[in-house]
């Protein structure tokens, strides 16, 4: 992934992390495991944000509710861009790459495949010990601005009962949308931020030299113990095309 897409993404990590509620005990757990493990993988991994929460479907999960049960607090995990796959790749490579096999597709309502990114995630408990570890993969496609992804994960996330359900060929989708707003790290909220953010209808991130709001959305569903998130962020896809998107991924053989 190029330098704008590692920008958006750690954006993106730092509004859903400024919305996850964690224990103390877990956060100092988590950022002491962060930081042996980068004095080790140095050379191996670039550790930004991105480590922390892995991007979209992870980050999402923690923020939106959609989280797996069996005690699972919190979600950690890394990616190498280096791992990327910048083909677009048999049922056969992914499956060798990642141990599963989801369903993707090359065109995704007329945006083209970009590349595939895989990563190592780990389920941690409230103390911050590992619970269960596995692969992800999630497939990129070519925008003339923002993201557009489909990530998927072997660990099977429950659905926010909160947000919007849509019924597709027995399968149930759980779409949200929001307003990401990016601030300067010194600022303050306002009334209305704080009324957005209450409702779901805004998510802020710290760190941006300039406010700026993006408008994100995603779906969410499992199918054969796959969980599949479907994210745009900034794209501004129509809500009916990007729903068909989803539908596009399930009726894919």
């Amino acid at each position: 992934m190029n330098n704008s897409l590692d920008k958006e993404i750690k954006k993106t990590l730092n509004k859903k992390a400024d919305s996850i509620k964690a224990s103390e005990t877990l956060l100092t757990s988590i950022k002491s495991q962060l930081e042996e493990r980068e004095n080790k993988n140095m050379k191996r991994f670039s550790f930004t944000p991105r480590t922390i929460v892995i991007a979209s479907l992870l980050t999402v999960a923690l923020a939106t509710g959609v989280i797996a049960s069996g005690g699972v607090a919190s979600i950690v995990g890394h990616s190498d861009t280096r791992d990327a796959i910048n083909h677009f790749p048999t049922a056969e490579e992914v499956q060798e790459v990642v141990n599963y096999t989801p369903k993707y597709v090359e065109n995704l309502g007329g945006y083209e495949f970009d590349n595939a990114q895989p990563s190592d995630s780990s389920d941690l408990d409230e103390a911050g010990n590992t619970i269960s570890s596995y692969k992800d993969i999630s497939f990129y496609y070519k925008t003339d601005k923002g993201i557009l992804a489909l990530d998927t994960t072997p660990a099977v996330r429950e659905g926010d009962k909160t947000g919007e359900t849509i019924d597709y060929n027995g399968i149930t989708l759980y779409y949200s949308s929001y307003t990401y707003k990016s601030v300067p790290p010194e600022y303050e909220k306002t009334e209305e931020d704080k009324k957005l953010e209450t409702s779901g209808e805004l998510m802020i991130g710290y760190g941006s030299d300039k406010v700026e709001e993006q408008k994100t959305q995603n779906i969410i569903w499992v199918e054969d113990n796959i969980t599949y998130n479907l994210m745009d962020m900034g794209v501004e896809i129509d809500k009916s095309d990007f729903i068909s998107m989803a539908e596009q991924v399930i009726d894919a053989k």
